[in-house]
């Protein structure tokens, strides 16, 4: 498998600017950087993704699956299915993953955590990950509410901020940037 050897993230200054009043430019880049190493924009996840109905993509994962069954999902985790086009199958699915780092809506208020679902689709990918490091993560209950009760608190959607190798910019955040390109 090829891993990116390079990657660059650049960052709308004003947008940049709202992100660092609240506290998370941690999480930001963290989200951004993800993209880069191929979360939603790597080959490798976009040959995964099942469509187990035409509204309902899902990504096989192997070492992950017993990871989104402990959280109690059924089936493979789900990515975003009705957010932004540039969202659309990058990104695993607002509605069951809340607060995850890897989702479309960015919490201004709240940590967006790294699960260990994202670190565990990196180890499938060949990178080398600690489990063990991934941050406290539970998706929301009842399943399928938290993409609704997180759109009354301060979020960004990232739509747009992930796309491929060779199609646009791979990360990028705010209306004015070029992106992250591998």
């Amino acid at each position: 498998r090829d891993l990116p050897t390079y990657g660059r993230v650049i960052l709308d200054p004003e947008d940049l600017a709202l992100v660092d009043n609240a506290g998370a430019l941690d999480d930001l880049f963290s989200h951004e950087i993800g993209h880069v190493l191929g979360i939603g924009t790597s080959g490798f996840w976009r040959g995964r993704i099942l469509p187990a109905a035409e509204d309902d993509l899902r990504l096989l994962v192997v070492g992950g699956l017993e990871i989104w069954r402990n959280y109690g999902g059924e089936g493979f985790p789900p990515v975003e299915n009705v957010s932004s086009t540039g969202s659309f199958g990058q990104h695993w699915r607002e509605s069951s993953f809340g607060d995850e780092l890897m989702t479309p809506f960015f919490s201004l208020s709240r940590p967006n955590p790294l699960s260990a679902l994202s670190l565990s689709f990196l180890g499938e990918w060949g990178y080398s990950v600690d489990l063990e490091a991934a941050d406290p993560f539970a998706p929301p209950a009842p399943a399928g509410l938290g993409g609704l009760l997180r759109r009354s608190e301060p979020t960004l959607e990232l739509h747009g901020d992930a796309f491929g190798p060779g199609l646009e910019p791979v990360a990028q955040f705010g209306v004015d940037t070029l992106g992250a390109l591998l």
